[in-house]
């Protein structure tokens, strides 16, 4: 019985993680959840440990930010290795700047969500990677002639 219920399992999940677009929907759904968790929880406690006004703890953080964000660090393993330390770098700019500015809630959800979407590496594996343009050139494009 064991036996058939982890096959089963594995047999759903390499299904759902093979299917198109829906390892990046699983990817913006743990981020939007896991971010919005932690920048809820961040805000409570600031709240009940006066380092914001109570008037805070009424902030509804809908929105689906958190899902871009996690969907866009994700996106880094779909990218061939060659370009994938700039485009993360780009990322963490991108996200990482507001939190440093001026802190508040959302950013520090925001820089979750990019680091919930790179912890989502599992999820593109076994998927077809997308060409290089073209490996005969230097600069991946070939120009016509």
């Amino acid at each position: 019985m064991r036996r058939h219920l982890r096959k089963a399992a594995h047999t759903t999940w390499t299904r759902v993680r093979t299917a198109p677009g829906t390892w990046l929907c699983l990817a913006a759904v743990a981020a939007h959840i896991g971010a919005t968790l932690v920048s809820e929880g961040i805000l409570n406690w600031a709240v009940q440990h006066g380092r914001t006004h109570q008037a805070a703890a009424r902030t509804l953080d809908v929105g689906g930010g958190y899902a871009l964000s996690g969907v866009a660090a994700a996106l880094t393993y779909r990218i061939t290795p060659h370009w994938r330390p700039p485009y993360v770098g780009a990322v963490f700019i991108i996200y990482g700047v507001p939190l440093i500015a001026g802190p508040d809630f959302t950013d520090i959800g925001h820089v979750t969500a990019v680091l919930i979407g790179l912890a989502c590496y599992p999820l593109p594996r076994g998927r077809p990677r997308t060409p290089n343009l073209d490996t005969g050139t230097e600069s991946g494009v070939r120009t016509p002639s």
